[in-house]
Order: structure tokens, then C-alpha cells, then sequence
């Protein structure tokens, strides 16, 4: 992959109805697990959610989660706070969100399309994301990753701003 896979990354929200590869599920989670981590502690924990009425459940629970339920497959990202290092509790939410970007930047590395769905700072959404998927104490849903075929490409769109950059001081 290349910058091009970042510089072209665009949220997708609609996908058509082609499956997701088993190929495909694991470069993404493997490009996930390659993200950066605290202590390289790994956090992370990962649902792939392919059966539609689970992908429905989910999508009902928030109404910003549509795509949820019309994308193939939807990675769960989840932190695991359980292995009693303060490290962990004190960054699992941003190594779980490095790993999240990572795998949407592979996605369209790969000429597949996916958007963030969030779940972690919202309280019911993260108790309704846990009671849904049976998620252990300890664990905490971070994020859903909605990914499959785009319906269509969107044009890359160039972000920089030069006034949000400052040099040396604010």
C-alpha cells in the first residue's frame, strides 16, 4: 500500500450486496493488529459480524449506524482492559482507534470501502454494543467498522488546511 490509500480514504456508507473475503477479513484485521500501541500492550479485540440480522441489530441501535445493516461485514473493534496493567485503561481507546483507522486505510488499499460508526464516550451505545455481542467485563466496544464493495467510489477530497497548523508554539 501507499499514501494513495490514505490521501483516497473516503467514508462509504451504501455497498453492494458482494461478500466480503476471508482473504480480505484477515489483511484487514492483520493491517488492524499492526497498528501502534501503548507498551505494545495490543488491546485490541475484534468481532466480525456477517450474519445480516446481527448487522440489523446493530444498525437499530443508533440511527447513525444504518450502514451497519446493508454493509457485508462489520468489524467490531473492542478494547480488552483486563490484563491489569493501569496502560492499558489508561490508552486502550487510542490504540483501538489506531487500529481502526488502520483498517478502513487498508480497506481502500484494497478497493473496498467502510466507515467508522461510533461507539466509545457514548454510555448507551456502549452498554447496548456489549449486550447485543455478550462482550465480558472488561471489555469495551470502541468502534464498529462497516466495510464492503462500494456501491461507487467518491472523489478523494484534499483536507490539508494550513491554518490548523502551527509551528512550535500555538
Amino acid at each position: 500500500m501507499s499514501i494513495d490509500c490514505i490521501m483516497n480514504r473516503r467514508s462509504v456508507r451504501t455497498f453492494t450486496a458482494d461478500p466480503v473475503s476471508d482473504e480480505d477479513i484477515r489483511t484487514l484485521l492483520s493491517a488492524g493488529m499492526a497498528a501502534p500501541s501503548a507498551k505494545n500492550m495490543r488491546p485490541w479485540e475484534f468481532i466480525v459480524v456477517r450474519d445480516p440480522e446481527r448487522r440489523s441489530d446493530l444498525a437499530a441501535l443508533c440511527p447513525y449506524w444504518k450502514p451497519a445493516a446493508s454493509a457485508p461485514v462489520v468489524i467490531v473493534v473492542c478494547g480488552n482492559t483486563t490484563s491489569g496493567d493501569p496502560t492499558v485503561l489508561n490508552y486502550y481507546v487510542q490504540d483501538c482507534s489506531c487500529a481502526s483507522e488502520n483498517i478502513l486505510c487498508a480497506a481502500a488499499g484494497i478497493n473496498l470501502g467502510g466507515v467508522w460508526l461510533g461507539v466509545y464516550g457514548e454510555e448507551d451505545r456502549m452498554l447496548n454494543v456489549a449486550n447485543l455481542l455478550h462482550l465480558p467485563d472488561g471489555v469495551y466496544a470502541v468502534s464498529l467498522l462497516a466495510i464492503g464493495h462500494p456501491e461507487h467510489f467518491a472523489e478523494p477530497h484534499h483536507a490539508y488546511d494550513e491554518d490548523s497548523v502551527h509551528q512550535e508554539t500555538y
